[in-house]
């Protein structure tokens, strides 16, 4: 069931981009993951701000939900390449958020679709952002 459920959102999300995003290269760990570079990134174009994030998976400290916070991230950013999506660990649970939305409004915009995509538990919280110029 597990296996069909990823199956079937990866198609959702080819169907979703095909002719919109030209091919990119494969996807790193660096590429879904903010750590200490939050400090950085708002030096280099960005400011940090109030705002919001959608948060799609809340797991614990274990291993696996490391592993789910990570693989559900790379889902978020096939689907969806084109907002941020940040992998951490906030003790003492792993979680996966996405975007960057200034206004409420934007973010329920995207909750909607993503969502739809399977992904029924994700919510929009209050979380500090990084806006760019």
């Amino acid at each position: 069931m597990r296996g069909t459920k990823h199956i079937i959102i990866s198609l959702l999300c080819m169907a979703a981009t095909i002719g919109c995003h030209a091919q990119t290269a494969p996807l790193t760990q660096d590429d879904i993951t903010i750590t200490q570079s939050d400090t950085a990134r708002a030096t280099m174009g960005g400011q940090k701000a109030r705002g919001y994030r959608i948060q799609v998976y809340s797991g614990g400290n274990t291993r696996e939900a490391k592993n789910s916070a990570y693989r559900i991230g790379q889902d978020l950013k096939d689907c969806f390449p084109e907002y941020p999506v940040y992998v951490h660990f906030y003790s003492p649970r792993w979680k996966c958020l996405m975007g960057n939305f200034t206004t409420y409004d934007d973010a329920q915009t995207v909750l909607e679709t993503v969502k739809a995509l399977g992904f029924g538990r994700a919510t929009i919280v209050k979380s500090n952002i990084i806006v760019t110029d």
